[in-house]
């Protein structure tokens, strides 16, 4: 679940820690660890990580392409560039052959233990490790990339493997945001905190509102909102509610710097204002005394 729901932040990803752990199979772990039994999902998760990742890097230019660029503007001085590297290159090419035949004996030994390495692996994986068919992880893993691949006339699928897999907001391209369909399936599982962030977007796709088919909906947003239990756990701070009722009760935001608007459910509303008194009662004191400076010098 976190492989997917994660995939990248700030600039890092799962992709490289492997790289910094240097993940491989241990040979000195016993027939019996959960690896070689369940090795497939293991490694549908690793191969996973690497893919996904590597179709989320930026491509950088090569040094080849930055000479074939330079090139174009200063003739000359790229054709001296291709003798430099044609030279480099020779000198490069006897220096491997010069090391090859020093260390033959050694890289051929090196070959055969890679090989028997191979063989032992997979002589200890499992002949009875689960399937696409059985594995509820390969399973998992190959419907969440179906969800990626869907587009804005997939609503229906799309929440058909939100509902089977228990998807989340996280998990769900951008473009498929817009469809009333995706914001059902996603509602009952969706933490309190992230349904005040989404009040407003959920309205405009006509989720919630102040009609009829609206109120079953509404319902769902009430209930978490006044059961005080989640507040509790969720540390949901008065400030936020507060915030998130001013902001839905007018019934204008921005979504990605464009204004959008909607019109709020009174239910909702009155929900979020009740939601704001009980929540302070949850407030734990700090015990400690602070001071504020205001700066009103440019007034």
């Amino acid at each position: 679940m976190q492989v997917t729901k994660y995939r990248n932040f700030e600039g890092y990803n799962h992709r490289d820690l492997f790289r910094l752990c240097h993940i491989h199979p241990n040979l000195g772990l016993p027939s019996n660890h959960n690896y070689w039994k369940y090795y497939t999902e293991y490694d549908a998760i690793f191969k996973f990580v690497v893919e996904d990742n590597m179709k989320l890097r930026k491509r950088k230019e090569t040094l080849t392409e930055s000479k074939i660029k330079r090139s174009k503007l200063d003739d000359e001085k790229a054709k001296t560039e291709q003798q430099t590297i044609e030279m480099e290159k020779e000198i490069e090419g006897m220096a491997e052959l010069t090391l090859t035949r020093r260390n033959e004996a050694t890289l051929i030994e090196k070959m055969k233990t890679k090989r028997n390495e191979a063989t032992l692996i997979e002589e200890m994986k499992s002949k009875e490790a689960p399937n696409v068919e059985t594995s509820k992880v390969l399973q998992f893993l190959k419907n969440f990339q179906q969800l990626q691949a869907l587009t804005v006339n997939d609503g229906e699928k799309a929440a058909e493997l939100i509902n089977k897999h228990d998807f989340v907001y996280e998990h769900i391209p951008k473009i498929l945001l817009n469809s009333k369909d995706i914001w059902k399936s996603l509602l009952v599982r969706m933490p309190l905190k992230m349904v005040m962030e989404n009040l407003g977007k959920m309205t405009i796709v006509d989720l919630l509102g102040s009609k009829e088919h609206h109120c079953m909906y509404n319902q769902i947003i009430v209930d978490k909102l006044m059961d005080e239990k989640i507040l509790k756990e969720m540390h949901i701070q008065p400030i936020d509610i507060l915030l998130t009722y001013a902001t839905y009760s007018i019934g204008i935001g921005y979504d990605e710097r464009r204004e959008i608007k909607w019109n709020p459910s009174k239910d909702i509303v009155n929900a979020l204002e009740k939601a704001f008194y009980s929540s302070i009662q949850y407030i734990v004191p700090t015990n400690k005394r602070y001071c504020l400076f205001f700066n009103i010098s440019g007034i």
